[in-house]
This record gives structure tokens, C-alpha cells and sequence, in this order.
């Protein structure tokens, strides 16, 4: 779960290596990062927004409360999280797996 860093109390940021043109979409816990496997290929932003959207879905929070923070063009990538309440790196943890 090291791949979740909390900044706030309703703010995180997520360790992601992104995986792309994989045969199916799903998030593995690397524990120092989290590993995910996206359908599109990176092309034209279409992974990194397939990734959002996968991350949005996942955690239930609106568009604008998940953006990209760093690696548009990298696997590599940082997302951050806005909750509205005050959220734990436990209660996100289970969002993204439970």
C-alpha cells in the first residue's frame, strides 16, 4: 500500500505503472506501486484517459476530482485525489480493490 501517498485529509497520490494495448483492464498492488493494465494503446492521450476513467469509476468521485499530476507521456504516472470527506489511505485502498 505504498503506492498511495497521503498529501491532506481528502487528498492522495497514487504510484501508477501503466501497462497499455493489454487484453484486459485490471490494477494490481505492487505494494511500492500500482500496476495497471489499460485496453487502449498510448496514442493520442487515449490511455491516459481510459486511466482517469478507470480511477474515477473506481473511486466513485466526480471528473474534476481526479487528474493527472505527473507522466502524460510516461508509464510512469502520479494521479491525485480530491475526496469531498476526509478519507484514510485504508478507506481508498478498498475502493480500489474491495
Amino acid at each position: 500500500m505504498n503506492f498511495i501517498k497521503e498529501t491532506s485529509d481528502n487528498t492522495f497520490l497514487l504510484q501508477i505503472y501503466v501497462k497499455p494495448n493489454s487484453r484486459k483492464q485490471k490494477i494490481i498492488d505492487e505494494n511500492e506501486f500500482l500496476t495497471v493494465h489499460l485496453k487502449s494503446k498510448p496514442k493520442r492521450n487515449k490511455a491516459n484517459k481510459e486511466l482517469l476513467s478507470l480511477m474515477k469509476d473506481k473511486l466513485n468521485l466526480p471528473t474534476e476530482f481526479v487528474h493527472l499530476a505527473s507522466g502524460a507521456t510516461s508509464q510512469d504516472k502520479i494521479i491525485e485525489l480530491q475526496f469531498i470527506e476526509p478519507t484514510s489511505k485504508e478507506e481508498v485502498y478498498k475502493l480500489l480493490f474491495g
